[in-house]
């Protein structure tokens, strides 16, 4: 397939999904390690070169940055040349001025306000011409956030919008949702949007152990199977390989 990516991460899960101009919705539960994992995706992104903009609604910039430079990032290098960008939408929320000058239109809409109404209207201005916003990888730590501003019904139709933004500039964009605190009605209605489908688990046994699986993807015949997912004393995620995957499965390891 001529556009597709390879993701970091979630191509392990299952190879020659993933491509631009895509929408991926990861449902994840709340004590599983999404928001590392995500850091994971962004800094192996940035590092493989590839134009990645990480949106955060709840952690701080620099706590951000800090965690991409454990995972080996330059993050002023990546930032200054525009590979990497972090879209700030964790102060408006707290009350706090945006730490920095926003890198572009895009950013400086995202940052100011979560009403998906004023989104709705810079995705409809953006100029499909715009190369900063073309063929980049974007990750949101928790899209779940934006329900504190904006209802179920809101939240679906500027879904559809943004996936029409992604598919014409070429972004990957992978949104993510906290499972269960939603309406069934929501998730459905976003999942119908959706290319692909990713979930991540919590299992409680002997001992808490996580997996993911790709749920479903449009127009392919995919590996649909749970993969364990490890987290390295630098926070780095990775995913259960080789004969410890088989361990995995079958509650051995």
């Amino acid at each position: 397939m001529a556009d597709s990516v390879e993701l970091p991460i979630l191509s392990e899960l299952a190879s020659g999904v993933f491509r631009f101009g895509s929408v991926t919705v990861v449902e994840f539960d709340a004590e599983s390690p999404w928001y590392e994992t995500s850091m994971t995706i962004a800094a192996k992104s940035v590092i493989q070169g590839v134009p990645t903009d990480y949106h955060t609604f709840e952690h701080a910039p620099d706590d951000v940055r800090a965690y991409l430079a454990r995972l080996g990032v330059d993050v002023q290098k990546a930032e200054e040349s525009g590979r990497l960008r972090i879209l700030n939408s964790y102060s408006s929320q707290v009350g706090l001025a945006p730490e920095t000058k926003a890198s572009s239109r895009v950013a400086s809409t995202i940052e100011g306000s979560l009403e998906v109404d004023e989104w709705t209207k810079l995705i409809g201005s953006a100029a499909p011409d715009d190369a900063d916003e073309k063929r980049r990888i974007h990750v949101d730590d928790n899209t779940s956030a934006m329900l504190r501003i904006n209802d179920e019904k809101t939240m679906s139709n500027f879904w559809l919008t943004a996936s029409a933004f992604a598919k014409k500039h070429g972004l990957v964009m992978v949104n993510s949702l906290i499972a269960g605190i939603s309406s069934e009605a929501f998730y459905k209605r976003l999942e119908s949007v959706a290319d692909t489908i990713i979930d991540l688990e919590t299992v409680r046994k002997e001992r808490v152990r996580h997996r993911m699986r790709v749920r479903r993807d449009r127009g392919t015949n995919h590996d649909s199977s749970w993969k364990g997912i490890e987290i390295a004393d630098n926070g780095e995620v990775s995913v259960v390989s080789g004969a410890r995957a088989l361990l995995w499965s079958e509650g051995f390891y």
